[in-house]
C-alpha cells in the first residue's frame, strides 16, 4: 500500500494552504503566485511527459526570475541536475499526487549544487587573542575574542558574515574510510566551513572564532560560499524494481552546497538510497518527513536511509518519521581523491551540529538515529523508536552514538533488539532516556569504526535500561579496537532485567575492555525477573540463581560505585563481582553505601568462608583494590526497601556449631560495622574473632539476638542473649572494648539451697526451697551488672559474697524479709575486675 503524501487529497487551493502551514513551521512564507511547471514548456507539462521535456521545463524555472514553482499530480521518471547561482531563491511545490517515481536508477532524480565563487590557497594559519568584533566599534563596547586568521596567496574583498569552506588534502583522523592509515587514495579530507568576522580585502581573513580542527598542512585552501536556496514544499518519491536490475547507491534528491534550504513534508515510499543526500550543506531544515521501506539488500549495495548529513554544518530535522529504514537519520563525512575541486570541495570535513527534535522510527533493521565517527555535535533529542531486528551489517541498535560532542536526550525506546549503542571518543552524553525491553545488552558501550586507538568516553545520566526475555548483560563494555579503552560515567542509572517467562540470568553487567568507571547512584533491580505472579496469576516460576552484578572478563578496569542499590527479589545473588581471569591484579572495584535486599542472601562463591556475604572471590583481586560499604537485608515477605544506611553491614548467623565461623570483613570499607546474630542453639564461641577480619581504626558492633552466649577468646569477653558490644580496633591490631549492654536476661527459677549468680544472660533468680537459700555473688562480673532475686518458697534467702567480692546494705541487712520478697542487686564498682562491690536493696531483714 502507498502511504500519501501530507497534503494528499487538498486540492490545489488546499495544496497551497497546507504549503502555507508547513513553511509557517519552517519560518517562512508561500511566495504570493507560483506558477506552473506548464507555464515553462511550450508542449505543456503533464501526466505522459517525457523526461527531457520535464527537464527542459525545470530549466526555464531556474533561468527566470520567478520565485516559485508547483508540480501538478504526476510521476517525474528525471534525473535532474542544475548548478545554482549565488543568490538563487527559489521554491517548488508538489500538488498532491506529484512524485519522483521509478523502475531502475541510474542516477540521483534532482540534483542541485552550487560550486565556491572561488578558492585560494592558504599559506598560513594562525589563532589571535583580544580581536574586536563589534559591528559599531564607536559605540559598542569592545570584544575581545580569539579568532582563526588565514593569510592567503592573493587578496580578495571580503564581507563579514560571509561564509568559507576551509580544507586540505589531509585526512580525518578518525575517518574510517580508505582502508588501514596512512594511504588509500580515497580519504575522508579535512575541511570545515568558517564565517568572516571581520570585512576585509586584503590577503588575510579573520574568522569569528577559532579553528575546530588542527592538522590543515597540505593543499589548505580557503573557498567562498555560494549563497543559494531552493525550498522543497510537500512531494513523494517511490521505486518498483521488481526484477532487481539496479545496483549501486543512488540517492532522490542530491543537495551540495546550499544554504538555508528548507525541506517540508517529503513522502517517501520505496528507495534503494538515501532519500536525501546533503553534502556540504549549511542551516538546512527538514521539516516532517516520511520515510517507509527503505530496501537493504547488500548484494545489490542497496542501503536504504533516508537522510544522510555529510559534511554539513547545522542541519535541523524535526519530527522525522520512518518505518523498516536502515537508518532514518545519518552522519558522516565524505570519502575522496586529494585535490578535488569545485563542487567537490564541499565533501571536505566532518558533518557538524546535526539537531533531531522529536519523531518516532519503527521496525527498521538498525538505529533511526546514526552517527558517523567523523561527526562533531549531533544532538538528539525527543525521539522514540520500537521493534528494530537486527539486519544486514547491523546488531539493530534503538540508537547509535559515534564521534564526538554527541547528545540523545529525552528518548525512549522499548522491544528493540539492542539498546544504546555508544561509541563516542568524546563528550557523549545521553540523559533522561530510557532504553527499555531490549532482548540484549540495553547500555552498550563500545569502539567506533575507526581505526585509530582512540578511547571511548560517554556519560549516562537520570535514564533508565532493560533487557527481557534474555540471559544478557543490561550494561555491556564490549572489546575494544587497537589496544584502546572504554570509559565513562554514570549517575541516576536504573538497570533491570526482566521477564514473562522462566529465564535463566547470569551478569548485570560485563566488561571486555579495560578502563576507568566513575558511577554514582546506580540501581540494579531484578523484581521482575522470573515473577511470582504474571496479570494477576500465578507463574509457577523460580528465581534464578547463580547471578553476578558486575563480572570483568579482563583485568585492568577501575569500577567506583557510590550508592548502589540491589534489587533482587527472588532471585539469588552468588558473587557481587567476579571475573573470568584467574587473577585480576590491576581491577579496582571501590563500592559505597550499597542497599542488597532480596528474599535469599548474597552466596558465598569461590572457597570463601560463610560469613562472607559479598562472594567476592578474594583469590582473583590484589589485597587493598576491593572495598565494599553499606546496608545488606534480606529475607522473604516481598519487598522491604527501608532506605539506605551507610555504616551498617547486617548478617544473620544461625548457631548450630559449637564454634561458629568467625564473619570475614575483609574489603568492607564501612567505618561501624554491625553484625546481627540470631539463632536457638544456646551458647556458641567464635574463634579467632575479631584480629583476623577488622582493619584499624574499624569498629565493629554485635548484636546478639539469640538464647545462648556469644563468647570469644581476643579480647576474652562474653555477650549475653539481647546484649551487645562494640570493639574498635587500635593501629596495633589490639580490639579495645568500647561499649556494652546487657541487654534482655531471663529469670532462672531453682529449688536448690546453695545457689551462685551465673552469667549475665539471667535477670535473676527466683528461690522455690523450703529451708533457707545461700545465694553467692561472684567477683568478676562487670560494674552496673543488675540482679533480681526474689523468694517464692518458705526458705530465707541469705547473700554472701564470693571471695574478693562485698555486699553493701543501707542497714547492713544481707538476708530476705519473708516469703515473697525482692531483693535488687547491683556492681556498683569492679575496678580490676576480681572485686565486685554489690549494692543490696529492696525487701530485706537481719
Amino acid at each position: 500500500m502507498t502511504t500519501p503524501p501530507l497534503t494528499e487529497g487538498l486540492g490545489r487551493r488546499g495544496l497551497l494552504a497546507a504549503g502555507a502551514g508547513l513553511l509557517a513551521t519552517a519560518g517562512l512564507t508561500l511566495p504570493a503566485q507560483a506558477k506552473p511547471l506548464s507555464a515553462y514548456s511550450k508542449q505543456g507539462i503533464g501526466p505522459g511527459s517525457t523526461k527531457e521535456e520535464i527537464e527542459t521545463a525545470l530549466d526555464a524555472f531556474f533561468d527566470s526570475a520567478e520565485p516559485a514553482l508547483t508540480i501538478p499530480p504526476m510521476d517525474l521518471p528525471i534525473s535532474y541536475e542544475r548548478q545554482l547561482t549565488h543568490g538563487t531563491r527559489k521554491a517548488i511545490i508538489f500538488e498532491p499526487g506529484a512524485r519522483l517515481f521509478f523502475n531502475t536508477f541510474t542516477a540521483p532524480a534532482f540534483t542541485l549544487y552550487t560550486e565556491p565563487l572561488w578558492t585560494e590557497p592558504v599559506s598560513s594559519i594562525t589563532h589571535v587573542d583580544n580581536v574586536n568584533l563589534v559591528d559599531d566599534p564607536a559605540h559598542d563596547p569592545a570584544s575581545f575574542n580569539t579568532v582563526a586568521r588565514v593569510q592567503l596567496a592573493g587578496a580578495h574583498a571580503v564581507r563579514k558574515g560571509d561564509r568559507f569552506r576551509l580544507i586540505s588534502d589531509d585526512e580525518v583522523y578518525e575517518s574510517l574510510h580508505g582502508g588501514t592509515p596512512p594511504g588509500g587514495a580515497k580519504r575522508a579530507r579535512l575541511g570545515e566551513v568558517v564565517t568572516a568576522g571581520l570585512d576585509s580585502t586584503g590577503t588575510t581573513v579573520s574568522f569569528t572564532s577559532p579553528l575546530k580542527e588542527t592538522g590543515y598542512q597540505t593543499n589548505v585552501r580557503l573557498c567562498a560560499l555560494a549563497d543559494a536556496r531552493v525550498d522543497l514544499i510537500g512531494g513523494s518519491c517511490d521505486y518498483d524494481d521488481s526484477a532487481a536490475t539496479t545496483e549501486g547507491i543512488f540517492p532522490v534528491i542530491q543537495l551540495e552546497g546550499l544554504t538555508g534550504s528548507r525541506i517540508v513534508g517529503f513522502s517517501a515510499q520505496r528507495f534503494i538510497a538515501s532519500v536525501f543526500y546533503l553534502i556540504g550543506c549549511v542551516d538546512m531544515q527538514v521539516i516532517a518527513p516520511t520515510f517507509r521501506n527503505g530496501l537493504l539488500q547488500v548484494s545489490l549495495n542497496h542501503f536504504g536511509y533516508g537522510l544522510e548529513d555529510w559534511s554539513g554544518l547545522g542541519t535541523t530535522v524535526v519530527g522525522p518519521n520512518s518505518l523498516n529504514v536502515r537508518h532514518a537519520i545519518d552522519t558522516g563525512t565524505f570519502s575522496q581523491e586529494a585535490n578535488l575541486p569545485g563542487r567537490r570541495t564541499h565533501r571536505h570535513g566532518r558533518t557538524r551540529g546535526l539537531t533531531v527534535s522529536g519523531g518516532s522510527g519503527s521496525a527498521g533493521p538498525n538505529s533511526p538515529t546514526s552517527t558517523h565517527d567523523e561527526a562533531d555535535g549531533a544532538t538528539v533529542t525527543g525521539y522514540t523508536v520500537f521493534d528494530i531486528y537486527q539486519g544486514a551489517s547491523s546488531a539493530g541498535p534503538a540508537f547509535t552514538m559515534r564521534g564526538k560532542n554527541t547528545s540523545l536526550t529525552g528518548c525512549r525506546s522499548a522491544n528493540t533488539r539492542v539498546g544504546l549503542y555508544l561509541a563516542t571518543y568524546l563528550n557523549g552524553s545521553v540523559k533522561d532516556t530510557d532504553v527499555l525491553d531490549c532482548q540484549t545488552r540495553a547500555l552498550m558501550f563500545a569502539s567506533g569504526n575507526w581505526q585509530v586507538p582512540l578511547d571511548t568516553h560517554g556519560s549516562v545520566i537520570g535514564s533508565r535500561f532493560s533487557v527481557l526475555n534474555g540471559d544478557s548483560p543490561v550494561w555491556y563494555v564490549n572489546t575494544p579496537l587497537f589496544g584502546a579503552g572504554i570509559h565513562g560515567e554514570l549517575q541516576d542509572v536504573l538497570l533491570a532485567a526482566r521477564s514473562t517467562r522462566q529465564q535463566a540470568y547470569s551478569r548485570v553487567s560485563q566488561f571486555l575492555a579495560p578502563g576507568n568507571w566513575q558511577v554514582r547512584d546506580l540501581t540494579i533491580d531484578l523484581r521482575d525477573l522470573n515473577p511470582a505472579t504474571l496479570n494477576g496469576a500465578a507463574t509457577g516460576f523460580t528465581g534464578a540463581t547463580g547471578i553476578i552484578p558486575f563480572y570483568f572478563q579482563v583485568d585492568g578496569v577501575t569500577l567506583d560505585i557510590e550508592n548502589l542499590t540491589i534489587l533482587a527479589g527472588r532471585n539469588s545473588i552468588t558473587r557481587l563481582i567476579d571475573g573470568a581471569p584467574a587473577t585480576l591484579p590491576n581491577t579496582s572495584v571501590r563500592i559505597r553505601n550499597l542497599y542488597y535486599e532480596g528474599d535469599a542472601p548474597i552466596a558465598s562463591g569461590g572457597g570463601l568462608s560463610s560469613g562472607n556475604k559479598f562472594g567476592i572471590n578474594w583469590s582473583k583481586f590484589t589485597s587493598g583494590q576491593v572495598s565494599v560499604s553499606g546496608r545488606r537485608l534480606w529475607g522473604t515477605g516481598g519487598d522491604k526497601l527501608r532506605g539506605r544506611t551507610n555504616d551498617e553491614y547486617t548478617n544473620f548467623f544461625g548457631q548450630g556449631a559449637a564454634a561458629a565461623t568467625v564473619p570475614d570483613l575483609q574489603g568492607l570499607a564501612d567505618d561501624h560495622v554491625t553484625l546481627r546474630f540470631g539463632g536457638t542453639a544456646g551458647d556458641v564461641t567464635l574463634a579467632a574473632w575479631p584480629t583476623t577480619a577488622m582493619r584499624p581504626g574499624q569498629r565493629v558492633t554485635i548484636v546478639n539476638g539469640s538464647n545462648g552466649v556469644i563468647s570469644f577468646p581476643l579480647p576474652a569477653y562474653s555477650i549475653p542473649a539481647g546484649g551487645t558490644a562494640t570493639f574498635v580496633l587500635s593501629d596495633n591490631r589490639n580490639p579495645l572494648l568500647e561499649s556494652r549492654s546487657s541487654g534482655s536476661r531471663y529469670l532462672r527459677s531453682t529449688t536448690a539451697t546453695a545457689v551462685t549468680v551465673g552469667s549475665l544472660n539471667e535477670e535473676g533468680l527466683v528461690t522455690l526451697a523450703p529451708t533457707a537459700v545461700t545465694v553467692t555473688l561472684p567477683n568478676n562480673l562487670p560494674r552496673g551488672t543488675e540482679y533480681q532475686i526474689t523468694q517464692n518458697g518458705d526458705g530465707q534467702i541469705i547473700v554472701t559474697p564470693a571471695t574478693g567480692a562485698i555486699v553493701n546494705n543501707l542497714a547492713g541487712q544481707t538476708k530476705s524479709a519473708g516469703k515473697y520478697a525482692r531483693l535488687d542487686l547491683r556492681v556498683a564498682t569492679n575496678a580490676d575486675g576480681a572485686s565486685a562491690a554489690w549494692v543490696l536493696s529492696g525487701d530485706t531483714a537481719p
